[in-house]
């Protein structure tokens, strides 16, 4: 992303201690751009999932749909 990484803020989420997830959402003009940020998940293991915000949240629950 080189340069355009400065454009990113970043924001955390963390439960149980158990694992954390960054969200960097792009900024314009001291705005938040919605539809541009990516979601890095971590946990003691390392990186555990990546979402760069082009795909839908897939819901496990089947009795949910």
């Amino acid at each position: 992303m080189g340069e355009d990484f400065k454009k990113y803020k970043a924001s955390k989420t963390s439960k149980d201690n158990s694992w954390d997830a960054v969200t960097y959402t792009r900024y314009e003009n001291e705005m938040p751009v919605f539809d541009d940020f990516y979601v890095v998940g971590v946990n003691t293991k390392g990186v555990t999932y990546v979402n760069a915000g082009d795909v839908e949240p897939h819901d496990k629950n089947p009795a949910s749909q």
